[in-house]
């Protein structure tokens, strides 16, 4: 929740907990001292449970619920303090607020971190979320968390790392989330039509279905694909349907084909990129392999890396259903130029 929605609400409860409540015996500024510490205590009970919880747990509020009851239990402790500095109230709230603003002077360190670190939302589905850790400790690079929504609840599901587009790119990105039931996946865009650029990445929420409904799942892929492709600047990333692999395929050449774990395949990853170069006219293809293998007249041992390097006009257009076939056949084609 928002912390000025917030600052909104605890500033309502006092008004409407002085005007509805006012003692005519007493002045002003001892009624509004006693609500702010009512208030101040429901919102520290509210933080305390969001800590246990998510400390505990691998649930979080949503809306930055615990980080803002933490700053604003803070606030109102230190406010209720001065507010009430000479003026009737009880021997409980006196030494309540005295020993409060004690703890809140020596916790500055803790409340001025909190304040600089909060979670940033960018699309919301009927299930799911995308956020981002935000602040001083975030990384610098995109790290997407995606979260499955309990009501005001939030479990952590997957994230996505889309750092080959610039960081810049996503501060004027209009961002999608929308998901797929019949396909059981989850598709994340994020459009930058000034920059001509879209980052798209499907996710899969069910495995079973995903896979059970391959022909389903391999048409969105092959149309998000399609779209995503059709800008200047494009970061695509899914997983097939029928096999497995993970494909991450970018305009700037920089792709990454994965098999999955447990897949009985030896060749492991195939990555692609600019060669470091002057003029930038060649590609640099590599790809792991986990154990020995005796096709394409290669033989080669556990962990192998192979590299082989070609000019950037003969490396072909890859799509998510070409790229692991025609990187293979690179390495058919110049496995004289192949090196280990």
């Amino acid at each position: 929740m928002d912390f000025r929605i917030m600052s909104l609400l605890i500033a309502a409860s006092v008004f409407c907990g002085v005007r509805l409540k006012r003692r005519p015996d007493m002045p002003l500024r001892s009624d509004v001292c006693l609500w702010l510490t009512r208030v101040h205590l429901a919102v520290l009970a509210l933080a305390v449970a969001g800590i246990i919880i998510e400390w505990n747990t691998d649930f979080y509020f949503r809306w930055n619920i615990t980080s803002n009851s933490v700053l604003l239990a803070w606030l109102t402790g230190i406010v209720a303090f001065f507010v009430g500095i000479r003026t009737e109230k009880t021997r409980a709230v006196k030494l309540y607020l005295r020993i409060f603003l004690a703890f809140a002077i020596f916790c500055f360190p803790i409340i001025c971190l909190v304040a600089s670190s909060w979670t940033a939302y960018y699309a919301t589905s009927e299930h799911y979320t995308v956020c981002e850790g935000k602040g001083l400790l975030s990384p610098w690079y995109p790290n997407f968390n995606i979260r499955k929504t309990y009501w005001i609840v939030e479990r952590q599901f997957t994230t996505t790392s889309n750092s080959i587009l610039e960081p810049d790119f996503y501060d004027n990105a209009l961002f999608s989330l929308t998901e797929e039931e019949n396909a059981g996946a989850l598709v994340f865009t994020a459009t930058n039509e000034k920059e001509h650029g879209e980052s798209c990445t499907i996710i899969m929420t069910d495995t079973a279905k995903y896979r059970r409904n391959a022909r389903q799942a391999k048409m969105l892929i092959t149309d998000r694909f399609k779209r995503a492709s059709g800008f200047k600047n494009y970061h695509f990333e899914c997983t097939l349907p029928e096999n497995g692999w993970k494909v991450e395929l970018a305009s700037g050449y920089e792709n990454t084909i994965s098999s999955p774990k447990d897949a009985k395949n030896k060749i492991r990853q195939y990555t692609s990129t600019l060669s470091d170069n002057d003029n930038k006219d060649s590609i640099s293809v590599e790809f792991s392999i986990s154990s020995i293998m005796g096709s394409y007249d290669i033989i080669v041992s556990n962990e192998t890396k192979a590299r082989l390097t070609i000019p950037k006009d003969s490396f072909p257009r890859l799509t998510p259903y070409t790229a692991v076939d025609e990187i293979t056949s690179l390495f058919v084609k110049y496995k004289d130029k192949v090196k280990y």
